[in-house]
């Protein structure tokens, strides 16, 4: 997996993956303190609707224990 390692003088500032149509999605964090700090849970939530209703729901949480 050598072709994954940056080298010395790269960073990587960033990553783009596109949405298929008709997706949207959000996540939120939900912390102590600002930014800086460790999230006590994170949900993230992403849709496709068909019409006025919800056709795909997917729902993931993160960071909702300091154990793997």
């Amino acid at each position: 997996m050598a072709w994954l390692t940056l080298a010395p003088d790269e960073l990587l500032v960033g990553v783009h993956i596109p949405l298929p149509d008709g997706w949207t999605t959000s996540y939120e964090k939900i912390r102590v303190r600002g930014a800086i700090d460790f999230p006590l849970a994170g949900v993230a939530v992403a849709l496709k609707r068909k019409g006025d209703a919800i056709e795909i729901l997917r729902i993931a949480c993160t960071g909702v224990s300091s154990r793997p």
